[in-house]
């Protein structure tokens, strides 16, 4: 086995995903094909046993032959080593659902004893912090969650603080309409179980967590203070994405920009604002401690940049890639990017196994694999084969390989394709790398609050607002298309066509190919050998194919034009909302909700999302029974 973790860790993904959307044990699963394993082998044992004197004949369409290759990667060790740790995955998913469903079901009025794990959030009425559970009602069954404390202004608080509080326990919404935004979802990949409104509160013990906990998140806290004065409010924001990963700040308005103009990875920390910490670091730590404990240093200082950032997934991901490179370099041993790939992975999912359906860490692994593996084909078609270098066209096929694995997630998650995508990542190539350092020169001038930042941060301000620029993309014409929400199934059948390209591409490249990749060259000029033959020898039966084509596409745009009347009630709080599919598949939408009350779009971030999961992108009818603004308001 080549690369038992990376196998150990599809097993513990496939684990969490079964606990995620099934209700029973993944083992029964696995009983279950183990039972229909052993008896399909019976009856081919009983079958083979009859026919072992037929003459064999090469076949170019045997299952059997092309399931040998399969059996080269899926042996007896790796089967056992997924279903081993696919189990273990899945049991602690279950445990963790029984305990949330548990809070749920047990907490109305809750007296709770916990420490503060966030520093104050101001809003309009009350404060908010992150609290850590002690103890609910006296018992400590859910020690160790997480819950957002909301507060009166009178009270305050420090990070580190036992505090006592009294109040209503708030279970998190369900998405309330087909493929709705599930806000309790959302909160398990945060490991946050709910909210409790304080009507009381009083301060057990101050501070009574471990130094270095208030050291880097008072580190956090100084630096958020210092760029908020420092920078003006549309800069302020953006830096903190850049060199934080933080969006918290974001206007909705900007995040649509950067979205539409498919430049929201700049705004999540990645192995390119890593790579410029540990060369940064090097270059000046070298000189005064030597190459060895430098690079010991610069893991310190990553570890540091993690805890100040929150733990994010893409900044743990780029981070546990970075230490591995630097410890492998001290261990004088070779990097495996894929294992690198598979251990940030799994220390990842074991801290928090909902973290797998965060859009960042979807977007950070996807981009990253993406490159390792279309990066270099993708380079070889720009340059039409020929072996010569060109920057730009290095700067190409990385953007292409990065979007054409990150191309489902952001159809799935957001709806939209934004045609221009070539073009800002192009011309934000030339301009990130100087911003992330100038980023993160200007943080530890933060950290140290430099009264010097007045006068130089014109040269931060400039390439943010140059960002920003770039981002204006997305006013243009055409700058995005809206796609209906694909299915799970065709997510998985683009990447296995990609990825079956992609390893058809490479075999045929190879200059040195070993004997397995022989084999699977020769099984195709076989196979359009024998389909050239074929239609040699049989004509007429071109038209057969034609005909099964034909039979295909009617069995898969079947559905669009046949289906029975549907008719759905939409969520759009506290108006009115109808809409209708036809047996003809037309579309009629009667009212469309809304409210005077408030900045929320309920058109644009209820009612298109939702048309859009229908599998929709236009409407043939609208009816509006009549003009109130909880049925026809929206500014979208």
């Amino acid at each position: 086995m080549k690369r038992p973790i990376l196998v150990a860790v599809t097993g513990y993904i496939i684990g969490i995903i079964w606990g995620l959307y099934f209700k029973f044990s993944i083992a029964l699963l696995y009983v279950t094909i183990f039972i229909i394993t052993v008896f399909f082998k019976l009856i081919i044992k009983i079958f083979k046993s009859k026919n072992f004197n037929k003459k064999r004949n090469f076949n170019i369409f045997s299952l059997s032959r092309y399931f040998r290759y399969i059996k080269l990667f899926l042996n007896l060790k790796v089967i056992i080593l997924i279903m081993i740790f696919s189990i273990l995955s899945n049991t602690i998913v279950i445990f963790k659902n029984e305990k949330y469903n548990s809070l749920y079901c047990d907490v109305d009025t809750a007296q709770i004893i916990g420490i503060i794990s966030s520093f104050e959030k101001e809003g309009e009425y009350k404060n908010s912090y992150k609290i850590k559970v002690i103890e609910i009602n006296g018992s400590q069954k859910q020690k160790n969650t997480y819950l957002y404390l909301n507060i009166n202004k009178k009270y305050k608080f420090k990070y580190g603080d036992i505090v006592q509080v009294k109040g209503e326990f708030i279970e998190p919404d369900v998405e309330k309409n087909f493929g709705g935004f599930s806000y309790k979802n959302y909160l398990k990949t945060l490991n946050i179980y709910g909210t409790i409104n304080a009507s009381y509160a009083k301060l057990i013990k101050n501070r009574d967590t471990s130094k270095i906990e208030i050291i880097v998140n008072e580190l956090k806290d100084k630096i958020n203070k210092n760029a908020k004065v420092s920078l003006n409010e549309d800069i302020y924001p953006i830096y903190l994405g850049l060199v934080l990963g933080d969006t918290s700040q974001l206007d909705e308005k900007i995040k649509d920009q950067f979205r539409i103009s498919n430049m929201s990875h700049i705004l999540a920390v990645s192995g390119m604002h890593i790579s410029y910490i540990i060369m940064g670091s090097s270059i000046i730590l070298s000189r005064t401690l030597g190459k060895r404990k430098s690079k010991i240093m610069v893991i310190f200082i990553l570890i540091l940049y993690t805890l100040i950032t929150g733990f994010s997934p893409s900044v743990v991901r780029a981070s546990l890639m970075g230490i591995m490179v630097l410890l492998g370099s001290l261990l004088h041993r070779k990097n495996d990017i894929w294992n690198s790939i598979a251990i940030s992975l799994f220390i990842i999912l074991i801290y928090n196994p909902y973290l797998i359906t965060s859009v960042s860490f979807q977007f950070s692994y996807a981009g990253t694999i993406g490159i390792i593996l279309l990066n270099k084909n993708v380079l070889k078609i720009l340059n039409k084969g020929k072996e010569r270098k060109s920057k730009i066209k290095e700067i190409i096929s990385i953007c292409v390989s990065a979007q054409i694995f990150i191309l489902p997630i952001t159809i799935f998650h957001f709806n939209v394709l934004g045609i221009y995508f070539l073009l800002s990542n192009f011309l934000i190539s030339f301009i990130i790398g100087p911003t992330i350092i100038i980023c993160f020169l200007f943080l530890i001038l933060f950290i140290f609050n430099i009264g010097i930042i007045k006068y130089i941060k014109i040269f931060l301000i400039i390439p943010i607002k140059f960002i920003l620029f770039i981002s204006n993309l997305s006013y243009l014409p055409m700058s995005k298309i809206y796609i209906s929400t694909p299915n799970i199934t065709q997510i998985i059948l683009f990447y296995l066509v990609i990825i079956i390209i992609n390893i058809i591409y490479s075999l045929k490249k190879k200059i040195n190919p070993s004997a397995s990749n022989l084999r699977v060259r020769y099984m195709l000029d076989a196979f359009k050998f024998k389909f050239r033959e074929w239609k040699k020898n049989h004509p007429k039966n071109k038209y057969g194919i034609y005909l099964l084509i034909i039979i295909l596409i009617f069995i898969w745009v079947n559905p669009f034009f046949k289906s029975d009347l549907k008719i759905h009630f939409v969520d759009v709080g506290q108006g009115d909302c109808c809409f209708i599919e036809t047996p003809n598949r037309k579309t009629i939408l009667i009212d469309g909700g809304g409210s005077e009350f408030g900045s929320f779009d309920v058109g644009k971030n209820t009612l298109i999302p939702y048309i859009l999961d229908r599998g929709y992108t236009k409407l043939d009818y609208i009816f509006i029974s009549h003009f109130d603004t909880d049925h026809v308001r929206s500014e979208y």
